[in-house]
Formats: C-alpha cells, sequence, structure tokens
C-alpha cells in the first residue's frame, strides 16, 4: 500500500465497517504514525491487518497471465465526430 495509513482505514471501514474503530479513535490511536511513519504504532497496525493482505509481485503472477491479445480496429468517424475532435485539437493549440 503506498497511500497514506487515513486511506488504509478508509477502505477497510468500506470493506469492514469498525475493524479498525471510527476515524475519530483510529486518529487518536495512531497520530503518531500518521506524523511519522516509521513509528511503532505501524507495526501494531501492520499485525491488525496482515491477515487481510496478499502481496504478490509481478514476478509471482506472470506465469498464471494469459498472452496479451491486442486488436486492432479501424472506425470511421461521422461528421459530427470529426468536427468535435477539430475543435478539441484547435482549442488546445490556441490554449498553449
Amino acid at each position: 500500500m503506498k497511500n497514506n495509513i487515513l486511506e488504509l482505514w478508509s477502505i477497510f471501514d468500506f470493506v469492514i465497517p469498525g475493524y479498525l474503530d471510527n476515524l475519530t479513535k483510529f486518529k487518536k490511536t495512531y497520530k503518531e504514525a500518521i506524523v511519522n511513519p516509521n513509528s511503532s504504532k505501524i507495526n501494531n497496525l501492520r499485525e491488525i491487518i496482515a491477515p487481510f493482505l496478499l502481496r504478490r509481485t509481478k514476478k509471482e503472477v506472470l506465469t498464471e497471465l494469459p498472452d496479451k491479445i491486442e486488436s486492432n480496429m479501424v472506425v470511421t468517424l461521422s461528421t459530427e465526430q470529426k468536427n468535435n475532435c477539430i475543435c478539441l485539437i484547435l482549442n488546445r493549440l490556441r490554449v498553449k
């Protein structure tokens, strides 16, 4: 997880409401960890959420992934779509 711990709380509260207490209590408990990610409180939090984390790298799952399938399709735009595209391009050019 690369986000901050308040986002972690939010995800857990959505999936398992109340598991990490309410936001006020969570902030109070992990106040130090919110400010300092290297805090000892982080280890406590890691232990609490560890059963729910599955960490696999791309290298580990690469053999399980199907081959990539690419399909190129050529489509013809309607007159209205062409005009919209031209307007967007011209507007972007004017902004620069």
